[in-house]
């Protein structure tokens, strides 16, 4: 049984405190409205911390003149999406000529404005009628329920030839309250005596994450628990992760599903199977194995499982530098049993930099080259053909010109002579039992 251990995901970093928008334009013309464009939105938002923040006494954004009874234009200003409880804003809103502001903000969860300041018709207290204080500080605070990454702002005047001076605007971020994580158990990728489980954290809660699989004959996963495949420790939010089990019983019947837990608590995933079997012609199936170039240089390839794991996300990688005028150390891939194939295929980066990629199959009569060139599509499948022949495995490896970089393989699989059953791809990574 193998060991579990926990791989930590981290959620996208969140910046708490005032922060200042990073863009701003002029939405228009408001229907119904004459056209009053703003100047100089970048004042608004030049300098300061928090709060107050800004150079209120230096200058400002700038609208007018001014229609009676009508509304100036929407000024749009734009940040990096944060989980806001607030907007502070200082404007010029004195008497006699402004009766109400309006301010909104850009909810991504729903892809809409809300707004946090004025209403029409006029109702309520402040801030629901819009009545803001004239050259003061103030802070406009509203129920958050997901990231904002827009304010936009406008004035409406009762009485003609006013400018409008907007002195600054700034939005509040919090910790998102934390929930616990939803996630998905996804079909695995089998072969005959092991599988790639797959499953997708479709939501983190906002929180830092573990995750695991759990596996065993029945619903009491007897068997233990195997980590996602560790060779990345921040994760995409939706995106696929996977964990290779080998050592399997073929024709046994296997529960498994995924865990996921941060500090809100763990939600356990929907309970699925597989059944290890010999894979049929037409498949593409994966290595069961991988390793070491017993004869290498000094840099060996790191991650190797990640080069067969069916995940798009994780990598198998290796540093090579111009000052090492050899080639790199083989990765080498290879299946449990002899597979009678007549293709293979991977997924590589690739660079100005990279001279040369050699590939070799492993036969009955030794290694056989069946690729060796500088040029190869970057991160897309390359499908290599010969000859249909029992191989053991393959194994690969680059050279590097200028610069020195890393070199990854994302993905990696054999084709066993046949027809090719059908392919299902979730998010650039395979599901179904026969990929």
């Amino acid at each position: 049984m193998l060991a579990a251990v926990l791989l930590a995901f981290a959620p996208s970093a969140w910046a708490t405190g005032w922060g200042l928008p990073t863009g701003s334009s002029d939405e228009g013309t408001v229907p119904g409205n004459t056209n009053i464009p703003w100047t100089s939105l970048n004042l608004a938002y030049n300098a300061g911390n928090s709060p107050p923040i800004g150079d209120y006494s230096n200058d400002y954004a700038s609208n007018g003149y001014s229609v009676a009874g009508q509304v100036g234009n929407y000024a749009d200003f734009t940040f990096p999406a944060a989980y806001c409880d607030s907007i502070g804003v200082y404007a010029d809103s004195g008497d006699p000529s402004v009766d109400y502001v309006q301010i909104d903000v850009w909810r991504t969860t729903t892809s809409s404005w809300q707004t946090i300041c004025g209403s029409t018709p006029l109702v309520g207290s402040f801030p629901e009628n819009g009545v803001l204080p004239n050259d003061t500080w103030t802070v406009i605070p509203f129920t958050p329920t997901g990231n904002i990454s827009a304010i936009r702002f406008r004035y409406h005047y009762t009485v003609g030839g006013w400018a409008y001076w907007l002195w600054d605007i700034a939005y509040h971020s919090i910790p998102p309250v934390p929930t616990i994580p939803t996630v998905a158990t996804l079909n695995a990728d089998l072969d005959l005596n092991s599988a790639v489980l797959q499953g997708q954290i479709s939501d983190d809660g906002g929180l830092v994450c573990t995750a695991q699989f759990e596996y065993g004959t029945t619903t009491s996963y007897e068997l233990g628990a195997v980590p996602v495949v560790p060779s990345y420790t921040t994760y995409s939010i939706g995106m696929i992760c996977g964990a290779f089990l080998g050592g399997l019983t073929t024709g046994q019947t296997y529960h498994y599903r995924l865990d996921v837990t941060n500090s809100a608590g763990t939600t356990y995933g929907n309970d699925m199977t597989f059944t290890p079997a010999a894979p049929g012609a037409g498949w593409w199936v994966d290595a069961t194995g991988d390793s070491a170039d017993p004869s290498p240089p000094a840099q060996q390839w790191q991650n190797r499982t990640a080069a067969y794991d069916d995940d798009d996300q994780t990598l198998a990688t290796i540093s090579h530098y111009t000052t090492d005028p050899a080639l790199t150390a083989y990765l080498y891939l290879t299946h449990s049993v002899a597979l009678t194939c007549d293709k293979i295929r991977l997924k590589a980066s690739t660079s100005a930099n990279i001279s040369a990629m050699e590939i070799d199959i492993n036969t009955a009569s030794g290694w056989t080259n069946i690729f060796n060139s500088g040029t190869y599509p970057d991160q897309q499948w390359l499908e290599l053909s010969f000859a249909a022949t029992a191989i053991m495995g393959v194994r690969i490896r680059f050279n590097v010109t200028t610069g020195g970089f890393i070199i990854n393989i994302t993905d990696f699989d054999f084709h066993i002579v046949g027809v090719e059953h059908c392919q299902a791809f979730v998010d650039g990574a395979f599901s179904g039992a026969n990929k």
